[in-house]
């Protein structure tokens, strides 16, 4: 074989380092020993002027050495020397800039049945890529990651990857036609040139142009156009310096010219070596990363040194309130507290100890000294729309909807004022029939997840129980069936708006609640909320915060006791299991300590995440020495998790964690934000969770029942949910999670 192709070098290339990835999107065939005059024609119908287009080929096949000779070679191994030529301007010692002129080396592997492997080394910066028949991938080294290329870029690469690209086309797809002649090659060489047209019937990439020396039937240029008008991109590959390698024709010579309109980029390949020896099928498998060291918190880091600040200054209100910043960080909110405290000991009106106070009373459910503090911290010159936000939140807890809307109104949040002023004059109200405290609902077969059914002024709906949502969210089709206006709305982009009205009963069993908010949804966003579960809506705490709720999924029930005092046995009753306190940020987000192997980490109690029973941030992953999976943008990428605990004590079983769907590591009142814990961590358990108390109980693990083989898992239907961005109290817009990486398409 005897071409290069770099297809999608010009997309890839930026005066970053993280853009020399695009030049291992090179595969070259390549090289050899003895020099081939390539002015003697393969045979006696060499000068011809073919007719066919597989008359073209058929001569290129015979000069290369002919079919015999081609099919006894089954891998080819190529060691190329590169020189770049990229068009950057490059600073003085600016990171990953590639001058002009700069050295590299470049390593090939492929085979006859389309696996291929290839290195390039630029200075520092190495990049790997390969493609084992099924799986594209690349390998990073800063940091250590593996890339999956889309699945629908497979059939290019594979057709690059194949050693006789010019046998059995028909199986592959593909038609040929011949072009008219040409006088003048690329370089502008007088000689004549005959070409054929490469392309896949079903236009799963560019067409491509070759062009053969009539002379020497060999090829000598490749042409490719992408994209239209100034996003046309144009790559011309041109061959020469044939040579002998074992019975077969490689060209030694191989140059590549990007043109884009904003730049020209040349790679120039000298080969070295070309091997016909066997590769090991390691080599093109998706690598395995080594798990790494753990890295150090640095939250923790933080607060140790705050604290030894501290110790030798232990009359320093400035040194004390160090303490509880760092620990307010590092979610040790106890600590936070005690040096809040021990702050105002040292400095009567230091402002920020109050702030602190005010916030850690609201995350304890608190609400009285919430609102104490906040008052105090104005005082003392905190600002006062800060202030109006606490006690919004205190009135939204006390379901005050018409409180909250006035201070979210004085707080300078209109969407919020607007929203909630809807409900002024309807209070949330709860009435009860037949069982005055407690009701037992079946979950749904959907499993895992926590699906009720419910009725909503007269029609049945099917809803997800979902911690992280404050109210009942519905999409336009459920509207439609409850004939639901909405009486605000709220833009979450220039062409969509989350629509705000209220059902004016909800019957869960024999419990009824009046006056529900309703948050109604576009369409898409209402599907990546719900996951794609067939649902009617997703019923936020809201509804639940003024008792204790139980989720027993062996059972396959939810249990609910209302707040009420003449409730108080029914409440203790489930109160079962280890126990272990919560805090709720804001209306409803309920925030637990977790340990990732010994990573100590703050995680969001999320019933409404699927897919995965749980999912961290990349830096928490480091922190537990997890190595990243191989990534692909827009599929789910998992890692396995042995050891993970709520808690000190409350172990979880081995989980599929989602890897590469969380960036955040702080909330937006800037304390740690690890990773989230999802419905199939604890669907082998009950978990009760008291509301008033702040705490969760955890019952005794069930084991599941004996499974069939197990299948290639799917995909999440959705991304986990994202954190709060702001210290308000969310609309609940839709959330995208970031997508994990992938490369850039190869060529």
């Amino acid at each position: 074989m005897s071409r290069l192709t770099c297809l999608s070098l010009a997309r890839s290339i930026s005066p970053v380092r993280s853009r020399l990835l695009g030049l291992a999107l090179c595969a070259t065939a390549a090289t050899g020993c003895l020099k081939v005059d390539e002015t003697n024609p393969p045979d006696a119908a060499a000068g011809e002027v073919p007719d066919t287009a597989q008359a073209v080929l058929d001569r290129y096949i015979t000069a290369l050495g002919g079919k015999q000779t081609l099919d006894a070679m089954t891998t080819r191994t190529v060691e190329a020397e590169m020189t770049l030529s990229l068009g950057q301007k490059c600073e003085p010692d600016q990171p990953g800039c590639i001058p002009d002129g700069s050295q590299g080396s470049f390593v090939l592997h492929n085979t006859v049945d389309g696996r291929m492997y290839r290195k390039v080394k630029v200075g520092e910066v190495v990049d790997e890529h390969g493609f084992d028949g099924k799986t594209a991938w690349q390998l990073q080294t800063q940091p250590p990651r593996v890339l999956l290329e889309d699945p629908a870029a497979v059939p290019r690469i594979r057709e690059d990857a194949l050693l006789h690209w010019y046998f059995d086309f028909d199986a592959r797809d593909i038609e040929l036609e011949l072009q008219t002649p040409r006088d003048t090659d690329a370089g502008g060489q007088v000689r004549p040139l005959d070409g054929i047209l490469w392309k896949q019937k079903a236009d799963a990439f560019p067409h491509r142009e070759r062009w053969f020396d009539r002379s020497t039937g060999l090829l000598v240029e490749e042409v490719e156009v992408e994209g239209e008008g100034e996003r046309q991109t144009r790559r011309v590959v041109t061959y020469a310096d044939y040579r002998d390698v074992d019975g077969t024709k490689v060209p030694h010579q191989i140059v590549q010219t990007t043109t884009s309109a904003e730049t020209e980029q040349k790679l120039e390949f000298a080969i070295t070596a070309v091997k016909h020896g066997p590769v090991a099928d390691e080599v093109f498998n998706v690598p395995r990363l080594a798990a790494p060291e753990p890295k150090p918190d640095p939250f923790l880091a933080g607060l140790a040194e705050a604290q030894r600040q501290a110790k030798a200054a232990p009359k320093e209100a400035t040194a004390a309130i160090a303490v509880a910043r760092a620990a307010w960080t590092a979610a040790r909110f106890g600590q936070a507290a005690d040096a809040a405290q021990r702050t105002l000991t040292l400095d009567r009106g230091e402002p920020e100890a109050m702030w602190l106070l005010a916030q850690i009373a609201l995350l304890d459910g608190d609400l009285d000294s919430a609102t104490k503090w906040a008052k105090k911290s104005t005082s003392a010159g905190v600002d006062p729309r800060r202030r109006d936000l606490v006690l919004a939140t205190v009135a939204l807890h006390r379901r005050d909807f018409g409180q909250a809307a006035k201070l979210f109104g004085a707080a300078g949040v209109p969407p919020l004022a607007e929203r909630y002023s809807a409900f002024e004059g309807r209070p949330f109200d709860v009435k009860s029939r037949q069982a005055p405290c407690r009701v037992t609902l079946q979950l749904l077969p959907q499993m895992p997840a926590a699906i009720i059914e419910v009725d909503a002024d007269g029609e049945r709906l099917r809803l997800l129980v979902d911690t992280t949502a404050p109210d009942l969210i519905i999409g336009p089709k459920t509207s439609t069936r409850l004939v639901l206006t909405a009486d605000s709305r709220t833009a979450v982009s220039e062409q969509e708006s989350v629509g705000h009205g209220r059902i004016e009963k909800l019957a869960l069993g024999s419990l009824h609640i009046q006056n529900v908010p309703v948050d109604i949804y576009p369409e898409r966003a209402f599907i990546e909320l719900s996951n794609g579960m067939p649902v009617d809506g997703v019923l936020g705490s809201r509804l639940f915060q003024d008792g204790v709720l139980r989720i027993d999924a062996p059972s396959g029930r939810l249990d609910f006791v209302r707040g009420a005092r003449q409730c108080k046995d029914e409440a203790t009753g489930l109160r079962q299991g280890q126990s272990l306190g919560f805090w709720m940020h804001q209306t409803h987000n309920i925030y637990v300590p977790a340990y990732l192997g010994a990573s100590e980490g703050l995680y969001m109690f999320n019933t409404g995440m699927r897919g995965a029973g749980l999912t961290a941030n990349d830096a928490a992953y480091a922190r537990a020495g997890v190595a990243p999976p191989p990534l692909q943008r827009g599929r789910a990428s998992f890692v396995r998790i042995d050891d993970f605990r709520i808690g000190d004590s409350v172990a979880v079983r081995p989980q599929r964690a989602a890897y590469g769907y969380m960036q955040e590591q702080l909330t937006g009142d800037q304390f740690r934000f690890d990773g989230m814990i999802g419905f199939e961590a604890i669907a082998d358990r009950s978990v009760t969770i008291d509301f008033p108390a702040r705490t969760l109980y955890f019952g005794t693990p069930i084991e599941p029942p004996a499974q069939p083989p197990a299948q290639p898992a799917p995909a999440p239907a959705a991304a986990p949910a994202t954190a709060p961005a702001t210290s308000a109290p969310p609309p609940n817009p839709p959330s995208q999670p970031p997508a994990a990486p992938s490369p850039q398409p190869k060529g």
